[in-house]
């Protein structure tokens, strides 16, 4: 197989293959959104779901959603090779998608499921594919992955500012349709600019002397049909997952630590500070999934949503965060590249992003407390809110994939990409659990005051969680400082 020297684009003289790889993420980022969306609100609508279950369902899901690159991770660095395993993914989530929207419960878990699984083979590859474009000595990784970053929220925007409408226009089912065929579009833009990108994985089998290995298709379809089927179990006992997922992060956090001991000195040291990155991704993702459940039946009851005489829907508010990413994020990548103060160790980009999640949640608490004559919250928060949130990501999710690759080894960036969304996926299932601070009884629907009243007091707690956090992190710094040397300054 031949593999071209990355050639450079006008994406501020970035490798070729940037481009395709984007595109190819913008498209599963469109069919992610749709359905991340409208998930909360279409069983809540649709199916007449309890708050309680809805966020169980929701943070499930979520959790799932990103735990799943693990597995995808793990056989793309061993087995499958990045590319065969992201166009292995693509598949499934059209067949997943696809299910959705049939339009039944038992159709929607399954097609879940299968979303779950077609993520895992599709999000930790693609991330991978676009560090393996770089030297790992190459300052410009940041900015690729914030251009990576800021090109597939094009995919959420353009999802969440028209999801609504086309729900409220032609249904539920023919929306989540429309996640399937975004699939299948970013996938032949995948195939179209393959020869672009590099597959560890197969150079590596090269340089062997070895081809790369056949798919076993038969042991791997079996596998597939029994992942399914203990997701959609795990997805129907939602709320028992969480029980599940908590063990299975302490399982990976020893993995961790018994890496720690197997490497010399400074791998070592860079493992645990990716370890203690990866536990502030926590936290910030368990705080940030509530813009999907809390946050999203928050503006579908209370908030004002009339804009020029025209309703907007709930999921419109969405599309503000992939917005203010695609309009900030290219300049913010500048920044990272080209500004001294910016030049700051990533531990301090993680303290500031939980920083800013705290003044998020504090906007937030503050609307509840000013609300229109009408009850209503006015909308100008939600923007607000939607910023803070964005800023925060900008300072964590490009700089966090960044340092996984920086920091591991690199035989098991693979896994360590899936290690790192498994973090959101602990996040998710956090996020379930903080929604229920913010559930609301179909008794207590009829009361706008105390409505407004139970997320007031949900928010604000969102807010001294993230502001704890920052305290924490910074008692332990100094800590962390002694054993880790250098290492911190990365």
């Amino acid at each position: 197989m031949k593999y071209p020297h990355a050639t450079h684009t006008f994406l501020a003289h970035h490798p070729k293959g940037l481009s395709y790889l984007i595109a190819t993420e913008l498209w599963e980022r469109f069919a992610f959104y749709i359905v991340q969306g409208l998930l909360v609100l279409y069983v809540v609508h649709q199916f007449q779901w309890t708050d309680s279950r809805s966020y169980a369902l929701a943070g499930a899901y979520t959790a799932l959603v990103y735990m799943s690159p693990l597995l995808g991770g793990y056989l793309a660095d061993h087995i499958i090779g990045q590319s065969r395993a992201l166009i292995i993914g693509g598949v499934i989530l059209i067949i997943g998608y696809g299910l959705i929207a049939i339009g039944s419960q038992t159709s929607l878990l399954i097609g879940l499921s299968s979303v779950v699984l077609g993520n895992g083979f599709y999000k930790p590859n693609v991330s991978t594919l676009v560090g393996n474009l770089y030297t790992k000595e190459d300052n410009k990784r940041e900015g690729g992955y914030t251009l990576f970053f800021v090109g597939f929220n094009i995919g959420g925007f353009l999802a969440n500012i028209s999801i609504g409408f086309i729900k409220n226009a032609f249904g539920w089912e023919t929306s989540f349709l429309l996640a399937a065929i975004g699939i299948a579009i970013g996938l032949l833009i995948f195939l179209y600019g393959r020869r672009y990108v590099i597959d560890s994985f197969d150079i590596l089998q090269i340089s062997k002397g070895t081809p790369p290995n056949p798919i076993p298709w038969l042991p791997l379809i079996v596998a597939f049909l029994i992942f399914i089927a203990i997701t959609t179990g795990l997805l129907f006992y939602s709320r028992l997952s969480n029980i599940a997922f908590i063990l299975f992060g302490i399982s990976i956090a020893g993995y961790f630590l018994h890496l720690i001991t197997k490497y010399p000195k400074e791998q070592a040291q860079k493992l645990s500070l990716l370890l203690f990155l990866m536990m502030i991704s926590v936290l910030f993702w368990g705080l940030y999934f509530e813009e999907y459940l809390a946050v999203n039946l928050f503006v579908d009851r209370v908030v004002h949503r009339t804009l020029f005489n025209i309703h907007l829907p709930a999921t419109f508010f969405l599309s503000l965060e992939p917005f203010f990413v695609v309009t900030v994020g290219a300049y913010f990548a500048r920044l990272l590249r080209t500004s001294p103060r910016l030049n700051i160790p990533m531990l301090n980009k993680f303290i500031l992003a939980l920083v800013c999640m705290g003044i998020a949640y504090g906007v937030l608490t503050v609307s509840t407390h000013f609300p229109m004559s009408s009850g209503q919250v006015h909308s100008y928060n939600i923007v607000l809110y939607y910023l803070f949130i964005t800023l925060g990501q900008l300072f964590l999710y490009p700089i966090g994939m960044a340092a996984v690759l920086k920091l591991s080894p690199k035989n098991m960036q693979g896994f360590m990409m899936g290690t790192w969304f498994f973090t959101l996926g602990l996040g998710g299932s956090l996020g379930g659990i903080f929604g229920s601070l913010a559930k609301v009884s179909q008794e207590q629907l009829t009361s706008l005051t105390t409505e407004r009243l139970i997320y007031q007091h949900a928010f604000l707690s969102y807010a001294l969680i993230a502001l704890a956090g920052v305290f924490i992190i910074l008692i332990l710094k100094p800590v962390a400082r002694h054993y880790l040397g250098n290492i911190m300054e990365l």
